[in-house]
């Protein structure tokens, strides 16, 4: 084994730069191609603006089936593989209605079973839910039903069991009993950290029967909001009601002007409607044109924005608040497709159950997508989206971007190299070599003093500590430095 004094030479900020630069080069997709362009450097808005929970999604789940009753089946219906074929029957290896994304939070357990899986008179029911890769999670949401008709028929669970520490479930926002599905949001004491999580849901005692329609895992993130300086498209078209009134769908505030108030004409090097902060999220087209933008498919064509940024910026999530008429007759509804940056992208629809709920914001998360041809991060200084309807007519009020920073540690997922970064343990690190803080990378002195370095930060490591990287730069020689810090 080589002398400890070698080791440190070779665990040198050379070392650190290196693997960085070899880090990012083995990176697959289009991050690696754009943050080595020469010439093209990487920048984005200096802080976070908010924060927001993201799911984390599991990749199997273990669980007793449910059972059956009152003439209903409140199985695990869309568990695969192998799907559940007897009451209370252990299913394992797949997964199912609980991880599906749908919520049940309005028909309860006897109107509409077919969400619920529900357990009768059974001891505490354990779920394991396991993930592809360490997850850290700080919520899990449970939507239940807790319509109590009375008799003791049925409600909300008495308690859940998270890796070991209890919680009382929380109870119905509106305070009582006899109120029907709801979402009971609770918040871990510390957050889990793993592949795998276990839960004991306790039935209330004063019940028969505990029906959930979904479990979800979240975590807080950093959300960065990244503002275009101007947007290409073709502008808006006008609508002819049938009382032979005309509606504008025009992109009025469009600056520079000069074609804004003009239908179906490009415009061009400025920016209006669609990034003014305004999302039209109560009123209809029909009850209000001003705040939509347009675009009617058998006149003109669908919606092709092009958006500029002015920089190369990191967009790990697209937010477009659009109308989806309740009352449609074909010739308006939500988009079925958003393609970004090249990439297909279902659009989400505001319901679980697809139907048109009015005015709505759309959040599409870059890296969600599934399959061969996967999401990512739009690592561009621009970026083009285009909507794709089966209905005639599309409305828009607004498009939004953000960066999101799951581990907080202010480089976005897009371009970080190393996810779940925590602070060095700096009190460790030997004399004159730096570790990571959680703010800056400093430096122990001989006396003891921490001093910050002008040079080196988070941004330049790609969102590593010297802890992640000493790691793994040595994770070939089998040798363990990753503590005495990087010089």
């Amino acid at each position: 084994m080589p002398p400890f004094s070698k080791l440190k030479k070779i665990s040198s900020l050379h070392l650190l730069c290196a693997f960085i630069i070899k880090l990012t080069a083995t990176r697959t997709g289009t991050t690696a191609k754009k943050t080595t362009i020469p010439g093209k450097r990487l920048l984005n808005t200096a802080s976070a603006t908010g924060h927001s929970d993201i799911v984390i999604h599991p990749t199997s789940y273990e669980i007793k089936n449910g059972g059956s009753g009152n003439d209903n089946i409140y199985w695990d219906l869309q568990y695969s593989p192998n799907p559940p074929t007897m009451d209370y029957q252990f299913l394992s290896g797949g997964s199912g209605s609980l991880t599906d994304g749908y919520k049940e939070l309005t028909s309860n357990r006897r109107d509409n079973p077919y969400p619920y899986v529900g357990w009768f008179r059974t001891p505490p029911i354990k779920l394991s839910f396991f993930f592809d890769k360490t997850a850290t999670i700080d919520k899990v949401k449970i939507s239940v039903d807790d319509l109590d008709s009375n008799n003791g028929d049925y409600c909300r669970p008495q308690k859940v069991i998270v890796e070991g520490v209890d919680y009382i479930f929380p109870p119905n926002p509106a305070g009582t009993y006899n109120d029907g599905p709801y979402e009971g949001v609770i918040s871990l004491i510390t957050p889990v950290i793993d592949k795998k999580v276990n839960m004991w849901l306790y039935r209330n005692n004063r019940c028969s029967w505990m029906a959930v329609s979904e479990v979800e895992f979240t975590r807080k993130a950093d959300i960065i909001q990244l503002v275009p300086y101007r947007y290409d498209m073709v502008n808006g078209g006008v609508m002819e009601t049938r009382n032979g009134q005309e509606l504008s769908f025009w992109d009025d505030t469009y600056n520079p002007f000069y074609s804004s108030r003009k239908t179906y004409v490009l415009l061009s090097g400025g920016k209006g409607q669609l990034t003014d902060g305004y999302k039209e999220l109560g009123q209809s087209y029909r009850d209000m044109s001003g705040p939509y933008l347009g675009w009617r498919w058998a006149t003109c064509c669908q919606p092709d924005i092009t958006f500029f940024f002015g920089k190369v910026v990191v967009i790990d999530e697209v937010r477009i608040s659009v109308d989806d008429p309740i009352d449609q007759k074909g010739d308006a509804c939500r988009p079925v497709e958003a393609i970004i940056g090249g990439k297909k992208y279902p659009f989400p629809s505001e319901r679980n159950d697809g139907e048109a709920a009015g005015p709505y914001e759309a959040v599409i998360r870059l890296g969600d997508l599934k399959g061969d041809d996967g999401g990512s991060a739009v690592i561009e200084s621009q970026v083009r989206i285009t909507l794709v309807s089966n209905c005639d007519w599309i409305f828009v009020s607004e498009v939004e971007f953000h960066a999101i920073d799951i581990d907080r540690d202010g480089v976005p997922d897009g371009i970080d190299a190393c996810p779940e970064t925590t602070p060095d343990n700096t009190s460790n690190i030997d004399a004159n070599n730096f570790g990571w803080n959680g703010n800056d990378f400093v430096m122990k002195t001989g006396e003891g003093r921490d001093v910050t370095s002008p040079v080196y930060d988070i941004q330049l490591t790609k969102g590593c500590s010297c802890h992640q990287i000493l790691t793994k730069a040595t994770a070939d020689n089998n040798v363990r430095v990753s503590d005495v810090g990087c010089t």
